[in-house]
């Protein structure tokens, strides 16, 4: 914050209506007050006139000390500044002939105000393996038009065994790193692992849309998840930031505003600090693409998104991946 102390000058008549040149004489004093505090500092100016033709004013004053800088105004209207606390002078331009007022302001810079913020958390190994995430199904190939930064997870569930088998080569070939997810409370944590072995995956995914899932997911050594933290317990949602912050876990966000949920502008994670939100695209109640997500996601959030589902997504969506 500064405090702008005004020091007034007026001409009494317009420089075009004198035959020659004139100079205001004498020394005018004018005590500094504070626009801010309203009170009286202990710095008196002198302010005089040190020039004036018919197309400019020079004003002068003597060195205050208490200056960090100064204003200057004309009728009011601040047309400049200076942060050199040494200045004694400054000349003005006279718009028209008519009498206008000068001003010069004392800038006096209150002492800093200091914050300290605290060292950021460790960076979690984990975390850019949730983030740009795009999850298949049925027919992991349509995941191939996106850009290679993005991370595919093929789906460990029995039904999609031979297509995710088949896609897992390519997926690689094309220089994505491949993640195997499943739901462990359906299908067991040992199956995700067994069938991440078989496909060569780089990285497991596991699931919490449930309380009972993040246990689930725990329990099975999951440093991956994604889920829903609204669904599940304070206690699990302060477990999760602990692991997150501590590096041990990455958390990637369902919002569903396809299933009803908010858009994810409006979405809350619970406090739990996720690496991504992850909208459901092209299915559910209201198949919102993503064009329908972009304006209603935060603009810091959108270039890490993931995607849920490949298969049903549209060409306006794949024009909008990031």
């Amino acid at each position: 914050m500064s405090r702008l102390a005004p020091l007034l000058l007026r001409f009494a008549a317009p420089l075009a209506r004198l035959a020659t040149p004139v100079l205001a004489g004498g020394l005018i004093t004018f005590g500094v007050t504070s626009s801010v505090h309203q009170g009286a500092l202990s710095t008196t100016v002198s302010i005089r006139v040190a020039g004036e033709t018919a197309a400019s004013v020079t004003l002068s004053w003597d060195p205050v000390a208490a200056a960090d800088g100064f204003a200057f105004y004309r009728d009011s209207r601040r047309l400049s500044h200076t942060l050199d606390g040494t200045r004694t002078s400054v000349k003005f331009g006279k718009p028209d002939a008519r009498p206008h007022t000068y001003s010069v302001a004392v800038i006096q810079i209150e002492p800093k105000q200091s914050v300290t913020i605290p060292a950021p958390a460790p960076s979690s190994a984990y975390a850019p393996l949730a983030q740009n995430v795009i999850f298949t199904a049925w027919n992991p190939n349509a995941a191939l038009r996106a850009p290679p930064k993005w991370r595919i997870a093929v789906s460990a569930d029995p039904s999609f065994d031979a297509a995710a088998r088949a896609a897992a080569s390519t997926i690689k070939a094309q220089g994505h790193l491949l993640a195997v997810w499943g739901n462990q409370s359906q299908i067991g944590a040992q199956r995700i692992r067994d069938f991440g072995a078989q496909v060569g995956a780089d990285y497991l995914i596991f699931q919490a849309e449930t309380s009972y899932e993040y246990d689930d997911a725990i329990a099975a050594g999951a440093h991956v998840i994604i889920g829903n933290p609204n669904s599940m317990t304070a206690a699990q949602r302060a477990d999760a930031t602990s692991r997150i912050n501590a590096g041990q876990l990455a958390f990637i966000f369902e919002t569903y505003t396809n299933e009803g949920d908010p858009w994810p502008a409006a979405s809350s994670a619970g406090g739990v600090p996720v690496s991504s939100l992850c909208p459901g695209v092209g299915w559910g109640r209201t198949p919102y693409q993503l064009p329908d997500y972009k304006p209603n996601t935060p603009a810091g959030a959108w270039p890490l998104i993931s995607l849920y589902l490949a298969e049903t997504m549209n060409d306006a969506s794949w024009s909008a991946i990031p």
